[in-house]
């Protein structure tokens, strides 16, 4: 025995307990790293699944991928990549270490081989990853699957025609109507404001589309502003921009008529206008003519004249017209 160190069986027990020690480690490590290249692949997967769906809510750049529109034969077809961004392993466009920083690799895109329910449209885009080796072991699923829901329109043949990427196709808050059409028929909209009191209300400034003054427009009703002037604009009855408020326009009718000593001369207003006014004049003869009335007719305005005098009188009306 050493009184100055430890007996030979104290240093076998202590490097016994050091081995273990080790083991333990090693094991708690290779568990820690397994953890966090799980949590880091999940998140790229994700993130990635996140960034195609983006991608894809823009109408043009989906049909990119999937058409031309009308040129894919069929849902069930594969698609090579997103909108020239993210390609398949099998593609010589994709990155050898793959994408982001877990090595992300994509094994396949495709929509879902049965047709979409064409009452809403519904179809699926499924993407397939490549699960790294580290997190398979020697048990485990190779590939991971995540799946986007898509608003598609085929044609006759199955062809896509339109179509766009949706966050829930079964808890979608809008309703999806023809082509890129979306609507809301729940209640109030608000933008800007979370309590709207109409039926669309916003908290802020509005710009509708510019326009000329007498071009063609539709619907009827429809909102815009003079290109030139800055002034709003309505499409009208006869389905072209008009001035809004005070931009109407003023014309004059007239007409005249002779008769003996009490002629009166009426004159009418287009069906598209307005009466706002009007008057008239008695001319002819010897002596002095007189109005007898100067008033509204309908839609138009009649004078009567008069004469003291036996002779031929000409009535004269003129009506304002406002359109």
């Amino acid at each position: 025995m050493n009184n100055k160190g430890f007996t030979l069986v104290e240093g076998m027990i202590a490097a016994a307990l050091l081995a273990g020690l080790a083991v333990a480690f090693l094991s708690l490590n290779k568990s820690m790293t397994k953890a966090t290249s799980k949590n880091q692949f999940d998140s790229e997967t994700t993130l990635i699944t996140n960034e195609i769906v983006q991608i894809l809510a823009d109408p043009n750049k989906c049909i990119a991928t999937f058409g031309p529109a009308g040129t894919k034969s069929g849902l069930a077809s594969s698609v090579t990549n997103i909108n020239s961004k993210f390609y398949t392993v099998a593609s010589g466009n994709s990155p050898a270490g793959g994408y982001g920083n877990a090595s992300v690799t994509i094994a396949s895109f495709a929509i879902n081989s049965t047709l979409p329910n064409l009452a809403n449209h519904d179809a699926v885009l499924t993407i397939t990853y490549n699960n790294k080796n580290i997190l398979k072991g020697n048990t485990g699923n190779s590939t991971v699957v995540k799946k986007i829901n898509l608003y598609v329109t085929v044609d006759a043949s199955n062809r896509i025609t339109a179509c766009r990427s949706l966050s829930n196709a079964n808890a979608d808050i809008w309703s999806r109507g023809s082509g890129s059409t979306i609507y809301y028929s729940g209640g109030n909209v608000g933008v800007g404001t979370s309590s709207p009191q109409t039926t669309l209300e916003v908290n802020g400034t509005i710009r509708p589309q510019a326009a000329s003054v007498g071009a063609g427009c539709s619907p009827l009703g429809a909102q815009a502003y003079d290109s030139a002037s800055g002034t709003p604009l309505y499409c009208n009855s006869s389905a072209v921009w008009t001035p809004s408020g005070g931009g109407f326009t003023i014309t004059t009718r007239t007409a005249s008529t002779v008769a003996w000593r009490w002629p009166t001369a009426a004159v009418n207003c287009n069906a598209d206008e307005k009466v706002v006014g009007g008057g008239g004049t008695c001319t002819g003869g010897s002596g002095y003519n007189f109005i007898v009335s100067s008033v509204p007719s309908g839609n138009g305005w009649s004078v009567s004249c008069d004469t003291p005098n036996n002779q031929n009188v000409q009535s004269t009306v003129y009506a304002l017209c406002a359109k």
